[in-house]
């Protein structure tokens, strides 16, 4: 053990690389990603354990493609819901013996989708499929791989106190469950929860295999594993509010009851019941004043589960960051790289949250409002009256059909005004859209997904882990130029060569194109082709390193 010389003799003083607060699943895999790219690293989480709160339950596509480049992605899917298990959402009056069954929003299988996609091969399809998985599941999934890293060490009970920046380094004190002090010298809307376990699935069931079902009453039910395991979300209300006592199988059974009789549901475990709070928040900067500090996941936004962009958005600033602060560390990154993180994702974050306020105002609230008596009893009834007004009702919730269709947002988000981005200015930026991902290599956006010639492997899984240089001309020789300058510059880059794949070089529009390692593009070659381009390949590395 070392000691710092403004510190007193009786604290424990331990050094490290970087410094993690919080166990969370974006602190896990900032620790995981650390880990794996050779840094010393500490994490510290005040629970004892991970978390018994099921959270989040959607991981995009976007997000299952890092895992696949971090070697997590199928570890992740054999813990997940089957991907055979579609994605309907179903709205309906309750489940007890009077329920209706008014809407339904068609969610088909990732398994289901794959068939689809494989059709195409123009860029427009993710690399990986979606995944459904509890929060729980996957904390316990990460936490197992972090602890078998040899150079990452978690403090499982310990608490953040304080922290000291100076000019090189910072002083964090931490709490043992034992009250004792540890110096870590580092560089660089209210809503009720129930968590239960029921094999009345059938009943649960009643209007059709879902994965969320929305009560007329505000009531949300999560189908956590496609199984047996289920979250019961309702507003925080003087009628909703459960109290210390109650029975929780009735109120279970009363709420997805919804306006009519209460449901018949036997819960067979109860496994967590909490109230959280619906906000929306967002750090003015993703790094300190001092510059080493950074801000991921949750202390850097804060979104509800709306889009289920929270959980994320933050594996996606972890990728990010993690070989920036990799690329500083070992000699070949610039402080502007680091600068970049900060301007980088909190665009991103800036984009999430108008998706979460857009989600609250135009479905979250609407379906969580109240409706009165008259009209509750309107849509219970078996009447033709009744039938119109499940029509009418089915037509209001049948607009919330965009949530979960956002490829646009997931894939195809673009880094805009960040100083290690190289702008293309031989032509104009392609157009952009929520719903639909448009692949492109335009510089800032992630590059596409395109099978190659043998009819299997993807030019992504080729690319990284360091930077990329991909060039699909028949010489090669702007790749050469590139790797003769990154070998002067001890830039770790590698060369792609890809002169027959045509199809492929159609889609990415560039015959040179720079790959970043989390598979963004940092620059491509103009449209007038690399013979025509006076290319500086040095200049070009020591922008995008942040060297310039």
């Amino acid at each position: 053990m070392s000691s710092a010389t403004h510190l007193t003799d009786s604290l424990t003083v331990l050094r490290t690389d970087v410094l993690i607060v919080g166990g969370g699943p974006v602190g896990l895999f900032t620790a995981y990603q650390l880990g794996m790219l050779g840094m010393n690293t500490i994490l510290v989480e005040r629970n004892h354990f991970t978390t018994k709160f099921p959270k989040m339950d959607l991981t995009h596509e976007r997000t299952m493609e890092i895992y696949r480049k971090a070697g997590l992605a199928s570890l992740l899917r054999s813990s997940g819901v089957p991907v055979t298990h579609g994605f309907n959402e179903i709205y309906a009056t309750g489940l007890g013996g009077d329920g209706y069954h008014m809407a339904q929003i068609e969610g088909l299988s990732p398994k289901h989708k794959e068939k689809e996609e494989n059709k195409l091969n123009d860029g427009s399809v993710p690399l990986e499929l979606p995944l459904r998985l509890s929060g729980i599941v996957y904390e316990r999934v990460l936490k197992s791989a972090v602890e078998r890293l040899p150079n990452v060490y978690v403090y499982w009970g310990h608490k953040f106190e304080a922290l000291e920046e100076t000019e090189d380094c910072v002083y964090s004190t931490i709490v043992d469950p034992s009250d004792k002090r540890i110096v870590i010298k580092s560089r660089p809307l209210n809503m009720l929860l129930i968590h239960f376990i029921s094999n009345d699935a059938a009943k649960i069931s009643k209007h059709g295999e879902f994965w969320h079902l929305y009560i007329g009453n505000g009531a949300v039910v999560i189908n956590q594993d496609g199984k047996n395991t289920f979250t019961m979300q309702i507003p925080v209300t003087p009628r909703n509010n459960f109290e210390e006592g109650d029975n929780v199988e009735e109120f279970i059974n009363k709420k997805l009851g919804g306006w009519g009789q209460p449901s018949d549901i036997k819960v067979d475990e109860v496994c967590v019941i909490s109230r959280w709070e619906a906000a929306v928040a967002l750090a003015d900067s993703f790094r300190s004043a001092n510059g080493r500090v950074f801000l991921c996941g949750d202390s850097a936004h804060r979104l509800t589960p709306a889009g289920g962009h929270g959980l994320n958005s933050g594996i996606n600033n972890v990728f990010n960051l993690t070989w920036k602060l990799a690329a500083n560390v070992h000699g070949w990154g610039g402080e502007t790289l680091l600068e970049s993180y900060s301007k980088e994702r909190r665009s991103a974050a800036e984009l999430n949250i108008d998706m979460v306020r857009k989600a609250m105002a135009e479905i979250v609230i609407p379906r969580f409002g109240s409706i009165e008596r008259d009209e509750q009893e309107k849509l219970v009834a078996d009447s033709e009256e009744g039938r119109e007004a499940r029509r009418l009702m089915a037509e209001k919730f049948m607009l919330g059909d965009w949530l979960h269709k956002q490829l646009g947002i997931t894939l195809g988000h673009r880094y805009r005004d960040t100083p290690v981005i190289i702008s293309d200015t031989s032509s104009a930026e392609p157009r952009q859209s929520v719903a639909d991902y448009i692949p492109s290599t335009w510089p800032g956006a992630r590059a596409p997904h395109v099978v190659l010639n043998d009819g299997q492997t993807s030019i992504l899984d080729l690319c990284g882990p360091s930077f990329t240089i991909v060039d699909f001309t028949t010489s090669g020789e702007q790749a050469d130029e590139f790797c003769a300058a990154a070998e002067e510059l001890q830039v770790p880059l590698k060369r792609l060569h890809l002169p027959d794949e045509t199809h492929c070089r159609m889609i990415w529009e560039r015959d040179v194109v720079l790959v970043r390692p989390d598979l963004f593009v940092a620059w491509r070659s103009s449209s007038c082709g690399v013979t025509e381009e006076k290319v500086k390949a040095e200049d070009i590395l020591l922008k995008v390193v942040g060297k310039a």
